[in-house]
């Protein structure tokens, strides 16, 4: 009987060290603090105010473009989009030319804008938005790129008279703000797939 009752006493002291030994876990242990949570990452305060500044920017000249020609001068919208007067003399693509590829680059910067206001911003505490603007990032930084190609592989034919008329003018005010749109975004996917990927 002293045997039954020892050995019943050490099957329940097992029971109870197993049963503190998950609590343990559970509670805060180092085991399950390394468990990585879901929401862990998030994006850093430089990039929600590059998005929001993107999104001011972006809406401005995605409007000017698709509203063509009654943001040109002499439209009903001119006098909104008036600085676009001077661009236009470094950059003729934002002028009545008709070219294709601004265009789309305008339809594509509203997809962007609707993902960085409906998905990335309201979830940019989240690991989902971190990879929602790892995407947005990329396709700005791809889009600027082609931009420029388009231009050289055409033989500059909308900025040959810029460059050779006013080369200091064009640097200022054609490559440096366009050259802006594929350092900060680069920057963004570095950032973004680092803290993807730790």
């Amino acid at each position: 009987e002293y045997m039954g009752t020892t050995l019943h006493g050490r099957i329940s002291m097992k029971r109870s060290s197993k049963r503190s030994t998950a609590d343990g876990r559970a509670a805060g242990s180092p085991a399950a603090d390394a468990a990585p949570s879901n929401n862990a990452v998030a994006l850093p305060v430089w990039m929600v105010r590059w998005a929001i500044i993107t999104l001011s920017i972006v809406s401005i000249d995605a409007l000017y473009v698709l509203g063509r020609p009654h943001t040109l001068e002499g439209g009903a919208l001119f006098s909104i989009f008036w600085p676009y007067a001077t661009y236009i003399r470094y950059d003729e693509r934002y002028g009545p030319s008709g070219d294709a590829f601004v265009i789309a680059q305008s339809v594509a910067n509203v997809f962007e804008n609707v993902l960085l206001a409906l998905f990335v911003l309201p979830r940019r505490n989240t690991r989902a938005g971190v990879i929602g603007m790892l995407v947005v990032c990329t396709a700005t930084f791809w889009k600027t790129v082609l931009y420029f190609l388009c231009e050289i592989c055409s033989d500059f034919r909308f900025t040959r008279r810029a460059i050779a008329e006013e080369p200091l003018l064009f640097s200022l005010l054609g490559v440096a703000p366009n050259a802006v749109w594929l350092v900060v975004p680069g920057l963004c996917v570095w950032g973004c797939a680092q803290r993807l990927l730790r």
